[in-house]
């Protein structure tokens, strides 16, 4: 048996302990929870989640948030081939990583006045809240904690919101390197590791100008930059009885996201 055969097993271990700790904690908080041990079984759960929780008249109307995860996993494309859905996507992107909300723009970087940058970000924060009215929404999240909180933090606030209250259920998808001790070391995660990376990815790929102190110092200094992007940060201690099967929780054994 080689060395990275070794490692693999071992790294799966410790994901089965994980798995049986969270399952405990997440499932007495009312929400559900689906530990997948490759991105193929994570790819079909997600999807049998879709089909169960479809109508079955009329169209489904699902909804996303942004999310590096839900990219790597090919959720977008795999969602889009169903049948009796209409999707919501607002940030949908062209190849060269402007919003499709925006309308066709002559290609390379978006460079507007700062009236016209915001008149065509206006429409993006339409589509935001017509994702937000749906029956399924789809998204990341930023860190759980094993004790069975799921911590998220966002700039407009269009994925929490999502999260926490509107569409009729909510599937959210994390890699298992979001998993965290506890809540102040899943908030450390997410100011430390997941903003500065996410400014830098949209500042390479999508024609945003983050410049904010965690990008040049590497750590989170609470600024109040006008372009800072960790602005909302939410909690999910769990679900009320009412909305037992509101929330469903898929962890895939791999490094997935910021």
């Amino acid at each position: 048996m080689g060395i990275e055969k070794i490692v693999d097993n071992e790294f799966t271990k410790l994901f089965e302990i994980h798995s049986g700790v969270l399952k405990q904690k997440f499932n007495s908080r009312r929400i559900n929870f689906y530990p997948c041990s490759d991105i193929e079984i994570a790819q079909n759960t997600i999807m049998d989640l879709v089909n169960g929780f479809k109508k079955q008249e009329g169209k489904t109307k699902i909804g996303f948030a942004d999310s590096v995860t839900l990219h790597q996993l090919d959720i977008f494309r795999i969602i889009g081939e169903l049948e009796n859905c209409e999707l919501i996507n607002p940030m949908e992107r062209f190849d060269d990583g402007k919003y499709k909300v925006f309308g066709e723009l002559p290609a390379g970087k978006l460079d507007l006045p700062r009236d016209q940058y915001f008149k065509l970000m206006s429409k993006l924060w339409d589509k935001m809240r017509e994702s937000l009215n749906t029956d399924i929404f789809i998204t990341g999240a930023n860190a759980i904690t094993l004790n069975g909180q799921i911590v998220s933090t966002d700039g407009t606030g269009n994925r929490v919101s999502g999260m926490i209250f509107g569409p009729e259920k909510v599937i959210i998808v994390v890699g298992k390197n979001k998993i965290c001790r506890d809540l102040e070391e899943a908030i450390k995660r997410n100011r430390n590791v997941a903003a500065p990376l996410n400014y830098f990815r949209h500042n390479l790929k999508h024609h945003n100008r983050f410049d904010n102190p965690c990008m040049k110092l590497g750590y989170c200094t609470d600024c109040n930059s006008p372009r800072r992007g960790c602005l909302k940060t939410v909690i999910i201690d769990g679900e009320m009885e009412g909305f037992k099967n509101r929330t469903h929780l898929v962890l895939v054994n791999e490094e997935l996201g910021f």
